[in-house]
């Protein structure tokens, strides 16, 4: 008897489990005759390729991608067509379809809540930012906690100020909170805030080969300070770095210190210094996450340091750095 109330508790919760469930079709037109024949999957965001066993998939007919599945409840998924990742898209139960640009999703309601979204701040972002802004705050408030919000603050979160960012941020719910591209720049966010000009600077510990360096060795000891977090295989890395070994040259006898954060591979880091024949001091780091501590997400990220160790300025490049410096009288 005891076998037969397990089996028939265990029958129940699979049938509520599939009940749970909801189907979904996504249609999508190809216009590219070679992929006829081809395979596309809907696969985890983060899933770097796909296959047949763990992905949603089908195969490209008649110009069509056509993908049937269920769901339990809304959530993203990665597009792929054939290995290559093409987009992120909103997967809800109904028909969602797509235009043949891939640009807009409509047939489901948040599909069609974003679709509509992104029409109209096409149209305002021709007329007015500040209009733009307004709206874009308004449809993240008023999907503060689903998927359409999400795609709304991920797509447009670098047009916003940062204070902005973290308002919307703090109204959301777990959906958009919780979800790990979000969760990882909120942190970003929350970080370059703390590290905004005006602020004290934060002390980084890098070990490199042994040898320990710190900011603080350098920042704060009574004389500016040029700090120039960089990548190897940044290519507006590269570019700026003939702008900073002028200003070593022109500023060095006057006072100014300038420090490259090297972030990448340690000797790939030392072939660009050889390449470009840095004059000046550099800190390596091959540890994740060191650039994090000022919210730095791209490179190059050059920023200035008062006597006293206070940010004067940060994302400078080019002009804005020369003109910068030459207003303080260094």
């Amino acid at each position: 008897m005891k076998r037969i109330i397990t089996t028939l508790i265990f029958v129940l919760c699979i049938t509520m489990t599939w009940s749970q469930k909801h189907s979904y079709t996504l249609t999508i037109p190809i216009n590219v005759s070679a992929l006829e024949g081809k395979c596309a999957y809907l696969a985890d965001m983060d899933a770097e390729s796909p296959n047949e066993n763990n992905s949603v998939w089908a195969t490209i007919e008649d110009g069509k991608i056509i993908i049937k599945g269920a769901i339990s409840q809304p959530t993203m998924k990665m597009l792929f067509v054939e290995k290559k990742r093409v987009r992120a898209i909103l997967i809800e139960p109904g028909e969602i379809v797509a235009d043949q640009k891939m640009q807009y999703f409509t047939g489901t309601p948040l599909n069609d809540a974003y679709t509509s979204f992104q029409k109209e701040s096409i149209k305002l972002q021709k007329d007015s930012l500040g209009l733009f802004l307004k709206e874009l705050k308004a449809f993240v408030l008023k999907h503060n906690n689903d998927l359409a919000g999400l795609m709304a603050l991920a797509s447009c979160q670098e047009m916003l100020d940062l204070e902005d960012r973290l308002s919307l941020v703090s109204s959301c719910g777990e959906i958009i909170k919780d979800n790990p591209s979000i969760k990882k720049n909120i942190e970003l966010w929350k970080n370059e805030y703390i590290t905004r000009p005006g602020q004290k600077f934060v002390d980084l510990e890098l070990t490199t080969e042994g040898n320990m360096q710190r900011l603080s060795d350098y920042v704060g000891k009574g004389y500016y300070v040029l700090v120039n977090f960089w990548a190897p295989w940044c290519k507006f890395s590269r570019e700026e770095m003939p702008n900073l070994i002028n200003i070593y040259n022109e500023y060095m006898d006057k006072g100014l210190r300038i420090i490259g954060v090297a972030c990448g591979g340690i000797e790939e880091s030392k072939k660009v210094i050889d390449e470009f024949s840095i004059p000046y001091l550099q800190m390596f780091t091959s540890q994740s996450g060191v650039e994090s501590l000022y919210g730095i997400d791209k490179y190059p990220e050059i920023m200035l340091f008062s006597p006293d160790g206070t940010i004067v300025d940060r994302w400078l490049r080019g002009d804005d750095l020369a003109k910068l410096l030459e207003n303080l009288k260094i």
